[in-house]
Protein backbone atom coordinates (compact mmCIF):
# COMPACT_ATOMS: atom_id res chain seq x y z
CA UNK A 1 0.00 0.00 0.00
CA UNK A 2 1.67 3.45 -0.87
CA UNK A 3 2.72 4.81 2.37
CA UNK A 4 0.71 7.14 4.51
CA UNK A 5 -2.19 5.65 2.93
CA UNK A 6 -4.99 3.30 5.14
CA UNK A 7 -7.52 1.48 3.61
CA UNK A 8 -11.08 2.63 4.80
CA UNK A 9 -12.49 0.29 7.14
CA UNK A 10 -15.90 1.33 6.95
CA UNK A 11 -16.24 0.66 3.19
CA UNK A 12 -13.90 -1.94 3.27
CA UNK A 13 -16.37 -4.09 5.58
CA UNK A 14 -18.99 -3.63 3.10
CA UNK A 15 -16.97 -3.58 0.06
CA UNK A 16 -20.08 -1.51 -2.09
CA UNK A 17 -20.59 1.82 -3.11
CA UNK A 18 -23.59 3.52 -4.96
CA UNK A 19 -23.82 6.33 -7.27
CA UNK A 20 -26.15 8.15 -9.44
CA UNK A 21 -27.41 9.49 -13.15
CA UNK A 22 -30.12 10.91 -14.66
CA UNK A 23 -30.20 9.51 -18.52
CA UNK A 24 -29.68 13.09 -20.50
CA UNK A 25 -29.75 13.51 -24.07
CA UNK A 26 -26.26 13.41 -24.23
CA UNK A 27 -26.07 9.82 -22.69
CA UNK A 28 -28.13 8.57 -25.92
CA UNK A 29 -27.61 6.25 -29.03
CA UNK A 30 -29.20 6.91 -32.67
CA UNK A 31 -32.35 4.97 -31.13
CA UNK A 32 -32.75 7.04 -28.31
CA UNK A 33 -31.90 4.65 -25.53
CA UNK A 34 -28.59 4.84 -23.33
CA UNK A 35 -25.32 4.66 -25.38
CA UNK A 36 -23.27 1.53 -24.41
CA UNK A 37 -20.08 4.27 -24.32
CA UNK A 38 -21.95 6.25 -21.48
CA UNK A 39 -23.00 3.28 -19.86
CA UNK A 40 -19.84 2.30 -19.93
CA UNK A 41 -18.32 5.24 -18.65
CA UNK A 42 -20.81 5.26 -16.25
CA UNK A 43 -19.68 1.59 -14.64
CA UNK A 44 -15.89 2.78 -15.02
CA UNK A 45 -16.84 6.14 -12.65
CA UNK A 46 -18.69 3.76 -10.29
CA UNK A 47 -15.95 1.05 -10.05
CA UNK A 48 -13.26 3.83 -9.59
CA UNK A 49 -15.33 5.28 -6.58
CA UNK A 50 -16.01 1.78 -5.37
CA UNK A 51 -11.92 1.03 -5.10
CA UNK A 52 -10.85 4.42 -4.36
CA UNK A 53 -13.48 4.18 -1.05
CA UNK A 54 -12.52 1.18 -0.51
CA UNK A 55 -8.73 1.69 -0.65
CA UNK A 56 -8.90 4.95 0.82
CA UNK A 57 -6.67 6.17 -1.63
CA UNK A 58 -7.23 7.30 -5.61
CA UNK A 59 -4.22 6.14 -6.67
CA UNK A 60 -4.93 4.03 -9.43
CA UNK A 61 -5.88 3.19 -13.45
CA UNK A 62 -8.50 1.58 -14.67
CA UNK A 63 -7.44 -2.02 -16.20
CA UNK A 64 -9.98 -3.60 -18.34
CA UNK A 65 -13.49 -4.70 -18.38
CA UNK A 66 -14.80 -7.72 -18.78
CA UNK A 67 -18.41 -9.96 -19.29
CA UNK A 68 -20.28 -6.65 -19.91
CA UNK A 69 -23.45 -7.50 -20.78
CA UNK A 70 -26.87 -5.22 -21.22
CA UNK A 71 -30.06 -6.83 -20.05
CA UNK A 72 -32.97 -3.97 -21.04
CA UNK A 73 -32.83 -0.47 -22.56
CA UNK A 74 -32.18 2.31 -20.42
CA UNK A 75 -34.50 5.35 -21.90
CA UNK A 76 -33.95 9.34 -21.81
CA UNK A 77 -34.82 10.61 -18.30
CA UNK A 78 -34.96 7.27 -16.63
CA UNK A 79 -32.42 7.54 -12.78
CA UNK A 80 -29.97 4.62 -12.91
CA UNK A 81 -28.41 3.83 -9.90
CA UNK A 82 -24.64 2.43 -10.45
CA UNK A 83 -23.39 0.22 -7.63
CA UNK A 84 -20.17 -0.85 -7.53
CA UNK A 85 -18.80 -4.02 -4.98
CA UNK A 86 -15.53 -5.14 -4.69
CA UNK A 87 -15.24 -8.97 -5.56
CA UNK A 88 -11.38 -9.57 -5.32
CA UNK A 89 -8.26 -8.31 -4.26
CA UNK A 90 -4.80 -9.34 -5.88
CA UNK A 91 -1.64 -8.08 -5.39
CA UNK A 92 -1.83 -4.72 -6.90
CA UNK A 93 -5.50 -5.23 -8.71
CA UNK A 94 -8.87 -4.98 -7.26
CA UNK A 95 -11.67 -6.47 -8.98
CA UNK A 96 -15.22 -4.38 -8.76
CA UNK A 97 -18.39 -6.01 -10.02
CA UNK A 98 -20.81 -3.15 -11.40
CA UNK A 99 -24.45 -2.92 -11.77
CA UNK A 100 -26.83 -0.76 -13.36
CA UNK A 101 -30.25 -0.69 -11.68
CA UNK A 102 -32.99 1.03 -12.48
CA UNK A 103 -33.76 3.11 -9.43
CA UNK A 104 -37.38 2.93 -8.39
CA UNK A 105 -37.77 -0.68 -9.95
CA UNK A 106 -34.17 -2.02 -9.04
CA UNK A 107 -34.33 -3.94 -12.19
CA UNK A 108 -31.16 -4.89 -13.73
CA UNK A 109 -30.39 -2.60 -17.31
CA UNK A 110 -26.12 -3.95 -17.49
CA UNK A 111 -23.43 -5.51 -15.37
CA UNK A 112 -19.62 -5.66 -16.30
CA UNK A 113 -16.38 -6.96 -14.05
CA UNK A 114 -13.99 -4.30 -13.72
CA UNK A 115 -9.97 -4.37 -12.96
CA UNK A 116 -8.28 -1.40 -11.35
CA UNK A 117 -4.09 -0.85 -10.53
CA UNK A 118 -2.92 0.60 -7.50
CA UNK A 119 -0.48 2.60 -8.82
CA UNK A 120 2.40 4.60 -7.33
CA UNK A 121 1.16 8.72 -7.30
CA UNK A 122 4.86 9.88 -8.53
CA UNK A 123 5.84 6.99 -10.88
CA UNK A 124 2.87 5.71 -11.69
CA UNK A 125 4.16 2.07 -11.53
CA UNK A 126 1.91 -0.68 -9.87
CA UNK A 127 2.20 -1.18 -6.38
CA UNK A 128 0.97 -3.51 -3.49
CA UNK A 129 -2.14 -1.98 -2.05
CA UNK A 130 -2.21 -4.36 1.40
CA UNK A 131 -6.03 -4.87 0.89
CA UNK A 132 -7.93 -8.28 2.08
CA UNK A 133 -10.98 -9.66 1.40
CA UNK A 134 -12.75 -11.30 4.43
CA UNK A 135 -15.54 -13.47 4.65
CA UNK A 136 -17.22 -13.07 1.87
CA UNK A 137 -21.08 -13.79 1.31
CA UNK A 138 -21.68 -16.97 -0.96
CA UNK A 139 -23.24 -14.55 -3.43
CA UNK A 140 -19.86 -13.02 -3.82
CA UNK A 141 -17.39 -16.13 -3.65
CA UNK A 142 -19.96 -16.63 -6.92
CA UNK A 143 -18.85 -13.15 -8.56
CA UNK A 144 -15.57 -13.37 -7.38
CA UNK A 145 -14.69 -16.88 -9.17
CA UNK A 146 -16.81 -15.09 -12.30
CA UNK A 147 -14.16 -12.50 -11.80
CA UNK A 148 -11.48 -14.69 -12.37
CA UNK A 149 -12.40 -16.75 -14.68
CA UNK A 150 -12.92 -13.85 -16.80
CA UNK A 151 -9.99 -12.40 -16.08
CA UNK A 152 -7.41 -15.65 -16.61
CA UNK A 153 -4.96 -14.84 -19.05
CA UNK A 154 -5.38 -17.58 -21.88
CA UNK A 155 -2.39 -18.60 -23.19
Amino acid sequence: MPMGLKLNKEIAMNQTLSTYHMIMPKDLNPRGTLFAGSCANFMIEGGFLTAEAFLGHPHMVFFGMNGMKFVKSVEKGETVSVTGTVVDAGKTSLGVFVTVRFLHTKELAAQSYLTFVSIDENTGRPVPHGAKLDNLTEEMKAHQMTYRKLTAIRE
